[in-house]
């Protein structure tokens, strides 16, 4: 979309106004950073894990705001975490074309 390059920014997910962010079909590379997941967290569907919430302010309570990120479509590094689908990650693999 805006042909941003480089990794994926560790604070991603923890600005503290960040709601939603679509980063889908850049050119952004790397291994994802593990501050995009928080594995202690509810996912409200009976297990653990998720994308950290929004923080407190004085116009929302902890807790009661969750973020989107979107990173599909980007040549992450394989292999991906397995909590990588919640932001649409996907990677790029070397691929051997010829030996000599």
């Amino acid at each position: 979309k805006n042909s941003l390059r480089g990794t994926v920014p560790d604070w991603l997910a923890t600005h503290p106004c960040l709601r939603e962010a679509d980063l889908s079909a850049n050119k952004l590379s790397g291994k994802l950073p593990e501050s995009l997941w928080d594995a202690e967290l509810d996912d409200g569907e009976g297990g653990y894990g998720a994308i950290p919430y929004l923080p407190a302010r004085h116009d929302r309570p902890a807790m009661s705001e969750q973020r989107t990120i979107n990173l599909g479509l980007n040549p992450l590094f394989c292999p991906l975490p397995e909590w990588a689908d919640e932001v649409h990650a996907t990677c790029r693999q070397a691929e051997l074309l010829a030996l000599d």
